[in-house]
């Protein structure tokens, strides 16, 4: 539909999240995973359980990157 057109289209001009992103996402129902495409009219995530889920941009709510940004690293070192 033309709201998934719209969405989507704020979503990569915005660049509020993108492919190999951890988002959450909140539209209707709050699925959590990592972006796997994004195109005008839906956003595809892969979940912790290897499912692919399908939203739909019109139908987003609100969503969180927890990925965007940010990076750390751990490093042992080991004290005698």
């Amino acid at each position: 539909t033309r709201t998934d057109f719209l969405a989507g289209f704020f979503i990569i001009a915005e660049r509020q999240y993108g492919y190999g992103d951890t988002v959450t996402i909140d539209g209707g129902t709050t699925v959590s995973g990592t972006v796997e495409d994004v195109t005008l009219r839906v956003t595809k995530l892969r979940t912790i359980d290897g499912e692919v889920v399908t939203v739909p941009n019109g139908q987003i709510v609100g969503t969180t990157n927890q990925s965007r940004d940010w990076a750390r690293s751990l490093i042992d070192v080991p004290v005698p």
